[in-house]
């Protein structure tokens, strides 16, 4: 029965409601006042970010915040205290756990990959041009992506498989526009543009479309959709308003994005149309939005016995890094199976785990979860008799 009671604890402890299991859109992360502060995808709740972040840098010259894949850390770029004109850092997601990331020269515009280990970024380190450069999360394997002076290169956003980069580029001497390039610096696309401004590229995390920033013909820098091959550029605003910096929900039903009124900045979102353009922060305003990537996942497992195999069949597909764990629990106690960290996985895949030369102990539980260091997102439990 003691052992027992260890199980209920532990299904306790992983449990989590299917509503909060469901949730695909976190919160808005933006800047105001050289603090950085989180809301709602509403705007409601707006609180700032405090801990180390705001007794060593806030107020100060940060800018440019983007989440995590897995919503539980930030970076951005600072020059608050330093010599040097911008740094990345890296932070907990309550401002705790403060790493200046890199030190060198103009360093700008962080994004996270999909699967979390490393981040692209502006850097003119060469003192030549502006390139896309990446490094890993901890500061090593800083790899150059694009090098093609005298052309400039900036503004990085991976694609949702993390294979390819799109950017802003002043190649070829037709205006700033929007360029892909695969990771490894390979196979170089640039959108010859049909509107005379294209920047501040982001990718849908669908992978089907990307928003950008760019000038109408007679109106001020709007924010436009294209596919990700550059055709059927459609622009989403179309007013007498600066909107630039867009940033697609996780769903890819919305876009949040920054818009200038009087030389006021305040954060919009609208639904991935155009309709519904909404201020979040009509009172105080804030400046470059970044939308949480909340967890989505699925995880099943369909347990049979037969001549001595015990086979594990599993459905599993997770939006972010996380660690899969399967535990067994009999009458005699509970044994872990496995415990790993495992990548995004999208779409849901199935597999089955056979274990053979089980032996006959009657009826069995099975657990399994994705769990994130702070929460289980999904798990399924099944019982099965051995006899």
């Amino acid at each position: 029965m003691k052992r027992w009671g260890v199980f209920v604890a532990l299904l306790t402890t992983l449990a989590l409601p299917a509503s909060a299991r469901a949730q695909t859109n976190g919160k808005i992360i933006f800047e105001r006042g050289g603090c950085f502060w989180v809301m709602g995808p509403d705007g409601s709740n707006p609180i700032q970010i405090g801990n180390q972040f705001a007794a060593d840098l806030c107020p100060g010259n940060n800018r440019d915040p983007v989440w995590s894949p897995d919503g539980t850390r930030i970076a951005f770029i600072s020059d608050t205290h330093t010599t040097l004109p911008a740094n990345i850092y890296v932070m907990n997601a309550d401002g705790s756990n403060l790493v200046r990331l890199v030190d060198a020269i103009g360093d700008l515009e962080p994004a996270w990959s999909p699967d979390g280990t490393k981040i692209a970024f502006t850097s003119n380190r060469d003192g030549i041009v502006g390139s896309i450069y990446t490094i890993d999360v901890d500061g090593t394997n800083l790899q150059r992506v694009t090098n093609s002076p005298p052309a400039s290169d900036g503004q990085p956003a991976w694609s949702p498989d993390g294979t390819r980069i799109a950017f802003s580029t002043n190649e070829g001497g037709i205006g700033i526009h929007i360029g892909v390039v695969n990771v490894d610096g390979t196979g170089r696309t640039d959108f010859d543009p049909n509107i005379a401004f294209g920047m501040n590229p982001a990718w849908s995390r669908d992978g089907t479309r990307i928003a950008f920033s760019g000038d109408g013909t007679a109106n001020p820098q709007e924010i436009f959709v294209m596919n990700t091959d550059g055709t059927q550029q459609t622009p989403l605003t179309t007013n007498t308003f600066p909107d630039i910096k867009p940033a697609w929900s996780p769903d890819s039903t919305m876009i949040a994005f920054e818009r200038n009124i009087s030389g006021l900045t305040y954060v919009f979102v609208m639904n991935a149309d155009g309709s519904g353009q909404t201020n979040l922060t009509p009172t105080d305003g804030g400046n470059a939005p970044d939308w949480q990537r909340a967890h989505t996942c699925q995880l099943t497992i369909t347990p049979t016995f037969a001549t001595g195999t015990l086979d594990l069949g599993f459905v599993l597909q997770n939006s972010a890094p996380a660690t899969w764990g399967t535990w067994l629990l009999y009458t005699g106690g509970v044994v872990k199976l496995w415990s790993i960290p495992i990548p995004a996985v999208s779409p849901a895949i199935s597999f089955h785990v056979p274990i053979a030369g089980f032996p006959s102990i009657g009826f069995i539980g099975l657990l399994t979860a994705i769990q994130t260091p702070t929460q289980a997102l999904c798990f399924d439990f099944k019982i099965v008799n051995t006899h």
